[in-house]
């Protein structure tokens, strides 16, 4: 069966369709959902006109027959004997009563809901009873008629209700709006017509109220509520689907709590006015998951409070809000990003999400006032700004779709295309997987930070920063590694703490002692505390970040005291390989699902420090101390000499000064090499060995 296609009304027609290609029109086309979402939305607004206009630019087709450049009887090419019944001004319980009916019939063709939501069109094929259908132009119109009143009649009595008349004019065109619940069968059964039955009588029109203009008023299907009143069957309607959209913002539909969520969901439709006639078949539509007579006990049981029914009523700016929430919730999906701290947005259909700024914000703006949604872009942000919008995590959200570990070690793997010098490959290998592991479980968990700076040596162009950089996976890197040093006293250096999840540091030999030093503090830091752009106030923010660096010569360690925090590595060759991310991050997964110790206990600090050793720049107080003195051995004669003592000895026999501050790291160098001591009228005495300075100049160092 084919049908004479119309871009709008206003066009002859373009193009011939079959009946899949118009099923699958009314059920997939994009735009035909947006269109008819607007039809609605200006429906509920009680804004007819629009919604009419709209109606009028959406595609159409004439089921009973084909024409050719117009809608008349002298321009008919070839009749169908198709009928298109209109079933109009239908409640939601009514459609779905009638939906269930008329595609368990097996006369009917084709059948979905119409462009305002509150109807219902459906088409049959007859023919005459030897299967053919009347050619000249008298015999179209007298069989058409006998056609439609015959399949009129047996879906009234059917469906149990009345059928618009105004579908019997072969002409007329059918507008397709956007359902996915649209019915087709291929293979309908036949409705033969009989000529000689007699068509019935018209029915009488029940007069209505007149406008001055002499016409019909037209009951609208929803009405925005007044305040105050009770609700008409039309406005419950939509404080239904409004109520039952708040709700589910407020409430989760889940296993262990559908009961109680539709309970309360039916305690609000009591406390607003709204008939307990209305609200079980309406739940029933919604929630098909349900037993029915579950749903029926439920709303009996909240119905019971009578002293609760009508008793709130929703004001005319809240009734505003909450269809501007509607509109949003149907053409947008809105979620805060919880890493980046910013509201995130995309358009229904899209697949990438985008920063909400001011270009983004202004254009929902504007299109929710061109929609008929008048608000101010602070009370639209607001709104956005609030629990309306999802939070998410995106690490947390890639690990928990990731798939089962296959059981290969692809952390060792990805570890052994590194090779160290040879004295540290072994603890390489335990390095580096504790802080993969550390590093996720820091991006994943508020109260984890991980203690471990990955640092990699070697000559340039070996690829060490290729290497850092491709510890996170393609969807991870582009949003959630930063580079760049950081400065403790930078506000935007702090904020990349709380936004990203790895961070390194190129080039890190460029770091300065002092530098160095507030990095240590920084690494440790649980909560970065800090005012965003735009921000009122000063937030503590989790420290997701890891850190790593690469340097091109080894000595970038400045504290003598110690750098257990850093985890360095001379590098020879790093191996190109490909990494199979999703197993990589499943074996993460499974490492820390399991309890695996990611972090280095107390007893393992000498392990890291003896690593660290030939990374360590030695300070001139370091040099100096190592040059002139030395530890005791067992049993030999030593002097208890103090910190000042040692400094002034060094000063008279090289003129280096020391300073305070120098005075202070002499002693956490002597606690550091092990120097023993005594304390003795409130001051350290430590034992030493002074060499001589004969055997000074033996070793060469004055040379």
């Amino acid at each position: 069966m084919k049908y004479s296609y119309y871009q709008n009304k206003k066009q002859p027609p373009c193009a011939e369709v079959t009946d899949e290609e118009v099923a699958n029109l009314i059920r997939h086309d994009e735009k035909l959902a947006h269109m008819t979402l607007d039809i609605r939305q200006h429906i509920t607004a009680n804004d007819i006109a629009t919604a009419d206009s709209i109606k009028g630019e959406l595609p159409s087709v004439t089921f009973s027959a084909r024409f050719t450049g117009g809608r008349r009887y002298d321009k008919l090419s070839e009749y169908n004997g198709e009928i298109v019944l209109d079933l109009d001004k239908k409640s939601p319980e009514e459609l779905a009563r009638i939906s269930k009916a008329v595609t368990g019939n097996p006369h009917t063709h084709i059948s979905f809901t119409s462009p305002k939501g509150n109807g219902y069109k459906l088409t049959t094929i007859t023919s005459l009873p030897d299967g053919t259908l009347p050619q000249s132009s008298e015999e179209v119109r007298n069989y058409h008629a006998h056609a439609y009143d015959q399949v009129a009649a047996l879906y009234e009595e059917l469906c149990q209700t009345d059928i618009d008349e105004s579908g019997k004019d072969m002409t007329r065109i059918c507008y397709l709006p956007h359902d996915e619940n649209v019915y087709l069968n291929p293979n309908p059964q036949v409705l033969i017509v009989d000529l000689n039955r007699p068509l019935r009588e018209k029915k009488k029109k029940t007069p209505g109220r007149k406008k001055s203009s002499g016409t019909t008023t037209e009951t609208p299907p929803y009405q925005k509520p007044s305040n105050n009143i009770s609700y008409p069957q039309s406005e419950s309607r939509s404080l239904l689907a409004l109520l039952l959209y708040y709700h589910d913002h407020k409430n989760k539909y889940e296993e262990g709590n559908r009961n109680n969520y539709l309970f309360r969901l039916t305690c609000t439709y009591n406390a607003y006015g709204i008939p307990k006639e209305e609200v079980a078949p309406f739940l029933r539509l919604n929630f098909t998951d349900m037993p029915p007579e579950e749903i029926d006990s439920l709303t009996d049981s909240a119905y019971q409070h009578t002293d609760e029914f009508n008793t709130r009523k929703l004001r005319t700016s809240q009734w505003n809000f909450l269809r501007i929430g509607q509109y949003i919730n149907s053409h947008y999906e809105t979620r805060y990003n919880q890493m980046k701290h910013r509201m995130e947005c995309r358009k229904k259909g899209e697949e990438d999400f985008v920063m909400l700024d001011d270009m983004v914000s202004n254009s929902i703006w504007m299109e929710l006032n061109e929609a008929g949604y008048p608000c101010s872009v602070k009370n639209m942000e607001n709104l956005i700004y609030s629990d309306f919008s999802f939070s998410y995590h995106p690490i947390r959200e890639y690990m928990n779709h990731l798939p089962q570990w296959d059981g290969i070690d692809h952390i060792g793997r990805l570890a052994e295309s590194v090779h160290t010098i040879p004295a540290q490959r072994e603890f390489w290998l335990k390095g580096f997987r504790h802080f993969l592991v550390g590093m996720v479980a820091a991006a994943t968990q508020e109260e984890v930070v991980n203690h471990l700076c990955l640092l990699l040596c070697s000559k340039q162009n070996l690829g060490k920063t290729t290497f850092i950089n491709k510890i996170l996976s393609n969807d991870l890197r582009t949003d959630y590694l930063s580079t760049g040093i950081i400065s403790a006293g930078n506000k935007d250096d702090l904020s990349r703490m709380a936004e990203f999840m790895l961070i390194n540091f190129d080039e890190f030999e460029g770091m300065t002692g002092h530098e160095l030093s507030l990095l240590k503090d920084l690494i440790t830091r649980k909560f970065i505390s800090i005012r965003l752009p735009y921000a009122r106030h000063t937030l503590n923010l989790p420290h997701w970040a890891s850190f790593a660096g690469t340097c091109n010569y080894p000595q970038v360690l400045y504290d003598p005291t110690g750098n257990r925090r850093f985890l360095c590595y001379e590098i020879e060759k790093i191996d190109r390989i490909e990494i199979d991310y999703p197993q990589l991050y499943a074996q993460i997964k499974h490492l820390l699902d399991t309890g695996y110790r990611y972090w280095f206990e107390a007893d393992e600090n000498d392990e890291i420090e003896r690593n660290n050793k030939p990374f360590i720049f030695q300070t001139p107080e370091e040099e100096m101390l190592l040059t002139h003195f030395r530890k005791p051995e067992r049993f030999e004669s030593f002097k208890y000499m103090t910190v000042s003592e040692i400094a002034e000895e060094i000063r008279n026999r090289t003129g280096y000064q020391y300073n305070h501050a120098g005075k202070i790291l002499l002693g956490k160098i002597l606690t550091k090499y092990g120097f023993q001591y005594v304390t003795s009228k409130n001051m350290r005495r430590y034992e030493v060995i002074l060499l001589e300075v004969e055997s000074v100049r033996n070793n060469q160092l004055y040379q």
